[in-house]
């Protein structure tokens, strides 16, 4: 108990250590440059920070060179997707000084990233390597993004309350080792949030609040025992609970409904699976999740108009090249060809190495009889690099090739 209670220094190094072995084991990459960062942090800690301006950058040469071989042997591809996105999404940043509104990343990437193919000055690997996005793979500068140069005023002013915070945590309660370990856990997510996508995801968010108000209360000199802090800290994770799901124990009856429609689809049941999306709609149509899952059973042969009304909605929340191929699909039944024309071309360069949608957009030029068109879309099919194999593609571009011949006049 005297070793929970009071921790060595040496057993809360151990335990950040073992963060950056569990990093390793999931390969991980921005945890483990956040884990490498907080273990040097607890080995400046032991000289009280006072080492020669040499170490200092032999640290610093260190840390890029993990980054660099991180970002060059480990998932190289991921690395130059993320380049990418870092590229396309600094565009956004640059269009929207005063920020695209908060949340609103996932609707407004995916934009940007079709007017970028669609200017057509990328390389055949940015063009493989494109995809749906709905992250910045790096928390702070999507929240820059979206909340503009203010955004930026605001994290400043953030990270100099943490630090001072820190400081003033490490500096009364020097020999409380639980202290450090708090610090280097924070740095650790802190770090890691700069290379992914850390808090968007729950634990995180408790995770860094719990630590916050415990350096917080021991900042002001709050002296309890662990089991005050427990007690204390349960409740807080409670409270964080019940808010984090307060919409779905709102709407409790719709969500188990929405299950319940799951199940009809899954057993061949459609129309009455969609009779049941369509009646918890209205209460759930804030929830991205579901609109997604209603406009993917939604087809417009069997509604046009409700296929109109809930991918239109959908795409206030999140934007992909599968919704707007549906759009167009949905367009082309309410005989609105030249919106449908526009939401399968926006399908086609929002993620270019698609093929499904090249194929939808090649269609719709054969059946309205733009033929030259549909040339011109099937000579880009058949010339398309293939990022994965399949008997799919396979069977595009024969289809194409056969209906290239059978209208080659």
């Amino acid at each position: 108990m005297h070793y929970l209670i009071h921790p060595s220094f040496k057993s809360i190094s151990i335990l950040t250590g073992a963060g950056l072995v569990v990093s390793v084991c999931t390969v991980n990459r921005a945890f483990i440059i956040g884990y490498i960062v907080s273990l040097i942090f607890l080995f400046l800690l032991t000289t009280n920070f006072r080492i020669s301006i040499k170490k200092y950058l032999l640290i610093l040469a260190g840390l890029a060179l993990t980054l660099s071989g991180l970002i060059t042997l480990v998932k190289p591809d991921s690395a130059l997707g993320r380049i990418l996105i870092y590229k396309i999404s600094f565009n956004v940043f640059k269009e929207n000084l005063t920020g695209i509104g908060l949340g609103k990343f996932p609707v407004r990437y995916n934009l940007y990233q079709a007017e970028y193919f669609r200017a057509g000055h990328y390389t055949t690997k940015e063009l493989l390597l494109a995809d749906n996005v709905y992250y910045a793979f790096n928390d702070y500068w999507q929240f820059i993004i979206e909340t503009g140069v203010a955004g930026i005023l605001l994290l400043l002013f953030a990270c100099y309350c943490i630090v001072l915070l820190i400081y003033r945590a490490l500096k009364h309660n020097e020999a409380n080792n639980w202290v450090k370990l708090a610090c280097a856990q924070l740095i650790a997510i802190s770090v890691a949030a700069l290379f992914t996508h850390v808090f968007e995801k729950s634990i995180f968010q408790l995770a860094v609040l719990l630590i916050l108000i415990y350096i917080f209360l021991l900042t002001n000199k709050v002296k309890w025992n662990i089991f005050k802090y427990a007690g204390v800290f349960l409740l807080i994770v409670l409270g964080f609970m019940v808010l984090k799901n307060a919409s779905y124990l709102k709407s409790y009856k719709s969500y188990i409904k929405f299950e319940e429609a799951k199940e009809l689809s899954k057993a061949g049941f459609v129309h009455e699976s969609l009779s049941a999306l369509e009646s918890i709609y209205t209460e759930l149509q804030n929830d991205a999740g579901f609109l997604i899952y209603y406009s993917d059973e939604l087809t417009p042969d069997l509604s046009y108009k409700q296929a109109l009304k809930v991918i239109k909605h959908t795409l206030t929340k999140r934007s992909s090249n599968i919704l707007y191929k549906k759009l167009g699909d949905a367009y082309f039944k309410a005989g609105d060809l030249y919106r449908a024309e526009r939401s399968y071309q926006l399908a086609v360069f929002m993620v270019p190495n698609r093929f499904r949608t090249k194929y939808t957009l090649f269609k719709y030029y054969l059946l309205t009889k733009r033929f030259d068109n549909a040339r011109s879309i099937g000579k880009l099919i058949l010339n398309m690099p293939v990022k994965i194999p399949s008997p799919e593609i396979q069977q595009i571009k024969y289809n194409v090739t056969e209906e290239l011949l059978l209208n080659k006049n």
